[in-house]
């Protein structure tokens, strides 16, 4: 396989576990399933990890199966780049890459889920099942801090927490992965950042 081929077919699966990492997002905040979105996303992702749930059971919300499957995939794009002589051949290295990568992968895009939860809550979901979906996860996102916060009427300080929250998240990962010996720039060709 060509050089170019290979980064093709990386980009592919990428975009697969990205939509992996949505569908265990889905089932984490326990989201609309008659969404349009969600419906198009569990078709495309839902068999495979099938397989694996009738194996792996959800560990309290969590469906752990979706999130084997998601370091699997990116087990996958990371030995691509082995072959391709971008990293060394490491299986230990290869396995916590994957795993620190879908980590830091589930942290952006509920950043960005976040960011644009906080950005629709001001214009209106429009009726458009995106923008009700997105506002949805977000507000499980922030219910946490809502329960902390006190009620401030009609200024909300939740999302604040939320994103000092998972800015500490990374942050910590990120050192975790600096103190296990890994670069972060290693991690940049996966789906993690």
């Amino acid at each position: 396989m060509t050089t170019s081929m290979s980064y093709l077919f990386i980009s592919v699966i990428n975009l697969y576990a990205f939509f992996v990492l949505l569908n265990f997002l889905f089932r984490l905040v326990q989201a609309d399933y008659f969404n349009p979105l969600i419906q198009s996303i569990l078709k495309i992702t839902d068999p495979p990890i099938s397989i694996l749930r009738a194996i792996i059971k959800p560990l309290y919300n969590l469906d752990m199966a979706s999130l084997i499957f998601a370091v699997l995939i990116q087990f996958l794009v990371f030995t691509i780049y082995s072959f391709n002589e971008v990293i060394e051949f490491n299986l230990a290295m290869l396995v916590t890459c994957s795993i620190y990568s879908i980590v830091l992968a589930i942290i952006k895009i509920a950043f960005w889920i976040m960011l644009l939860g906080v950005i629709f809550s001001w214009i209106g979901d429009l009726g458009n099942p995106v923008i009700r979906l997105i506002r949805e996860i977000a507000d499980s996102f922030f219910k946490p801090f809502r329960q902390i916060m006190p009620d401030t009427g009609m200024l909300d300080f939740s999302p604040i927490l939320g994103f000092f929250s998972i800015y500490f998240v990374e942050i910590l990962i990120k050192g975790f992965v600096v103190n296990s010996g890994i670069s972060l720039r290693v991690l940049e060709l996966g789906i993690g950042f």
